[in-house]
């Protein structure tokens, strides 16, 4: 690296860290600051392993990772990921506090500094119950599409991608069904194990939170991945900060937190070691950076933008967004009984393809791909932008609603740093049906 490139690197470190610690108390305030913390360890903290434990040595891995070995030490590139940090930080905590315009759908009862009903006394972090059984519902779905097909085995047992010990499910077209619902299910398993309950004198509670543990085992186990654990383990976080109705001291937040992060690495390097034979520290380390961190998809998204001969990875903007209209809500199920054909790629296709230097036709889609470097290669430099100006402006709506609402809308910005919008789009889709009935019910029977 060369002086200016360090640099940049080291002034993007110390802003950062200062960020970081001036807003590390304010994370009960808003969701913006759930949301920053997740963007921080995903996009920031590698910089930091760079300069403590070095940069991963994509050379070390099969020649797929062709695409980041040259674009990863390109001093321009990472000038501009430094900047690209920077901005979106400055994005996500301080824009779009404030909204202008507000058009008021329903009439919410008034709430307190606690954030408790002036009317009757209820805690919208508590879970009623229509959140009770709509949790249970959604928690449903993917289990019972498993065992409509004929896919019980998964249900219960963890890591069998990895295995690949029944890849004919994976091969069916019902799995795609049961995967995409499957965060959701995690999400609303978790809402009842660890949301309060209005009802404080019955065992409803109770029941529901024993329940919760089987919906929340053979949803993590139909997806099977270790980033599923990743997100729970997010999602715990959101539902103590935001699902419950006593206040929990940050400290306790940090320290349940580092807990996690370390059983997530702990199990990833087991995968990596058990089964898929990887082993040397380098190589380990290299291998957990792809797969943990999003750094490296967005600094190849950034050097496809300066070099589209080297890498190029869409032939115009808006492209990989055009190509998924094929995954919105029953949109599939039209193309896929050949109604309307309709073509429908990810954008994980597209950056695998240039990744490795293929054409788009040969079917490549190993790489997890977010929504950061599939903006950058849509828009260029303004996607530098939209990413970010779109995480704040859901905090800001996120901020109006109760805790099993905020919660769900968290959760589909979290999944958009983790994945392609196509991946998600269920569960930005039912999340949005749930809220508007949410409002319906609460326009017409005023919280009941």
């Amino acid at each position: 690296m060369n002086v200016i490139v360090c640099f940049f690197d080291i002034l993007t470190m110390i802003i950062s860290a200062y960020w970081a610690l001036v807003n590390i108390k304010k994370l009960k305030i808003s969701t913006r600051y759930i949301i920053y913390f997740t963007f921080f360890v995903i996009c920031i903290v590698p910089l930091f392993m760079d300069y403590i434990i070095g940069k991963p040595m994509y050379e070390l891995l099969p020649n797929r990772y062709h695409g980041f070995v040259i674009s990863y030490d390109d001093s321009t590139t990472r000038i501009l990921y430094d900047i690209f940090l920077v901005v979106s930080q400055y994005i996500i905590l301080k824009c779009f506090w404030r909204q202008r315009y507000r058009l008021v759908l329903n009439s919410r009862p008034k709430q307190n500094s606690k954030g408790v009903n002036n009317n009757n006394g209820y805690d919208f972090r508590e879970l009623n119950r229509t959140m009770q059984r709509i949790c249970v519902f959604v928690a449903l779905i993917a289990p019972v599409i498993a065992i409509v097909g004929g896919y019980t085995i998964v249900l219960f047992v963890f890591g069998w991608r990895d295995e690949h010990l029944f890849d004919y499910v994976t091969a069916s077209s019902l799995y795609s069904f049961m995967e995409k619902f499957s965060y959701l299910g995690a999400t609303t398993s978790l809402l009842l194990m660890f949301s309060d309950y209005r009802e404080k004198r019955t065992y409803r509670g109770l029941f529901y939170r024993i329940v919760s543990v089987p919906l929340l085992v053979m949803n993590i186990c139909i997806e099977s991945k270790r980033s599923i654990v990743f997100f729970c383990f997010i999602m715990v976080v959101v539902i103590l900060l935001y699902g419950k109705s006593k206040d929990i001291k940050i400290g306790r937040i940090i320290g349940i937190a580092s807990i996690l992060a370390t059983i997530v690495i702990v199990l990833s390097v087991m995968v990596k070691t058990q089964s898929r034979g990887y082993s040397g520290i380098m190589t380990i380390y290299s291998t957990l950076r792809i797969d943990i961190f999003r750094d490296d998809t967005i600094k190849m998204a950034i050097y496809g933008m300066l070099n589209p001969k080297e890498i190029k990875i869409l032939d115009y903007p808006f492209q990989s967004y055009l190509m998924q209209i094929r995954y919105f809500f029953f949109m599939d199920i039209i193309a896929g009984k050949g109604f309307i054909p309709l073509q429908g790629l990810g954008f994980n296709k597209y950056l695998s393809s240039a990744l490795i230097g293929a054409d788009l036709s040969m079917g490549y889609s190993f790489m997890t791909t977010s929504m950061f470097d599939e903006a950058i290669a849509n828009f260029g430099v303004l996607g530098f932008l939209t990413a970010p100006i779109l995480c704040a402006i859901v905090s800001r709506n996120a901020d109006k609603y109760s805790g099993f609402e905020k919660t769900l809308m968290v959760g589909c910005v979290v999944l958009g740093m983790m994945y392609s919008p196509n991946y998600i789009l269920f569960y930005i889709e039912v999340t949005v049906v749930i809220n508007l009935i949410l409002k319906y019910l609460r326009m017409h029977y005023r919280g009941v």
